[in-house]
């Protein structure tokens, strides 16, 4: 039960690790999968049966709380630089969408005989 709770907590620890290097590189194509991976381990904790002491202990052994944390705040950071750029372009496209559309009506103003 021990040895399965090391192996489990080591394959969360080195995902996490993979993630943190993904998400640095910007390489969010493998950013689902390897998600997706590690809370398959995350849930397979449920399954092996041990106490919190014996988890806090193997927990901190490979110190994965500072690795969740580092990766929670590197997300968070790059969440807020996607959100701001996004926020440029929607500006953007509201900016060239209203002088197109002002362009347009003046254009039909202009374009009637007297």
């Amino acid at each position: 039960m021990n040895n399965e709770l090391v192996k489990t907590i080591k394959s969360i620890s080195s995902l996490t690790e993979e993630l943190i290097k993904t998400i640095e590189s910007n390489d969010f194509s493998k950013l689902e999968y390897t998600l997706d991976k590690r809370q398959k381990e995350i849930d397979s904790l449920h399954m092996i049966g041990c106490t919190k002491e014996q988890y806090r202990s193997v927990e901190k052994s490979f110190e994965l709380d500072n690795l969740q944390q580092k990766l929670f705040k590197l997300m968070e950071q790059k969440r807020s630089e996607i959100k701001e750029k996004l926020d440029v372009v929607t500006k953007n496209k509201f900016v060239t969408n209203s002088y197109n559309h002002h362009n347009t009506m003046g254009s039909k103003i202009f374009s009637k005989k007297i």
